[in-house]
């Protein structure tokens, strides 16, 4: 099975645009028996036959990465309409939301404050998970597309950290589940939210991360 997976943009050392795509996604989708096909922000994408769609974190939108936006827009655009499951990791998850009408706010303020590299805790349901910090932006409840269901929050904040559509077949994690977490357990359940969506062809139960699983 194979999969596009979008890149960040970036400008080298000599001031030439380039893509960019961490070895920890590789090692992550590869252990998951998928076979990764980057897609460049600097030529038209080409969808071909994937089964599945992930769009990456790395970097804030707003201009910032402005090939990439148009990019993973057409990606995510050809998806929806192939009915190709769609992964959406931080920077993808918020941009996701954007594309179906929702907003992202900048984090500074928040009630309990986050800190880049410190994990923290979010909810499915009743369940809590320790989770991975890399974002500067994110999704307040009241923000979330119409389109999209809640799946974990920060409740300390009201910040939704994943949500999902079955209809859609979308799974947007506001953590990266390819990095490394201070607890293994989220670690595992991260990963097992992963394999289940793709098993289940772009489709999320609930009730599985919520009876003590």
């Amino acid at each position: 099975m194979f999969s596009l997976i979008s890149q960040r943009q970036i400008i080298n050392s000599y001031g030439i645009p380039c893509d960019s795509l961490e070895k920890n996604y590789l090692d992550f989708y590869n252990k998951l028996k998928l076979r990764l096909i980057p897609v460049s922000n600097f030529q038209t994408p080409e969808f071909y036959d994937a089964k599945l769609l992930i769009l990456t974190g790395g970097g804030n939108i707003y201009g910032e990465q402005s090939e990439r936006d148009i990019v993973e827009a057409k990606l995510f655009k050809k998806a929806i309409s192939n009915k190709t499951p769609i992964i959406a990791i931080c920077r993808g998850m918020q941009y996701v939301n954007i594309l179906l009408g929702g907003k992202i706010s900048n984090l500074d303020s928040l009630k309990v404050q986050r800190f880049i590299g410190v994990d923290h805790k979010v909810y499915i349901k009743d369940k809590a998970l320790f989770v991975n910090n890399y974002h500067n932006y994110g999704i307040f409840k009241d923000d979330l597309a119409d389109q999209l269901n809640v799946f974990a929050i920060d409740k300390e904040n009201n910040v939704i950290e994943a949500f999902y559509s079955n209809k859609m077949k979308i799974l947007g994690i506001q953590w990266h589940p390819e990095r490394s977490f201070s607890d293994e357990n989220s670690y595992k359940i991260s990963e097992q939210i992963i394999k289940d969506f793709i098993n289940n062809n772009g489709e999320i139960n609930e009730s599985d991360y919520t009876c003590g699983r």
